[in-house]
């Protein structure tokens, strides 16, 4: 996520800017970050794929990984 985050957020800044936009980064930050952790971090775990008690390992492996990029969403949202 920091990678990706690093590319997009100044990019993003930088279209508002080509469009004869100046915003305020720090307003325009809180905006990005809650939409992305209201959209991706809510809607990221599989919870559809929770039909068995006993999940196999692709699905265990796949949930995992969601929790992470959640969890890394979340960080993102608690610095703002």
């Amino acid at each position: 996520m920091p990678e990706i985050d690093a590319a997009i957020f100044p990019a993003y800044l930088d279209g508002l800017r080509a469009e004869d936009y100046e915003a305020d980064p720090d307003l325009v930050r809180a905006g990005y970050v809650g939409s992305l952790a209201a959209r991706s971090a809510l809607c990221a775990l599989p919870v559809e794929l929770l039909t068995s008690a006993s999940p196999d390992e692709e699905t265990e492996a796949l949930f995992l990984q969601r929790l992470q990029l959640t969890r890394a969403m979340v960080d993102m949202a608690a610095e703002i």
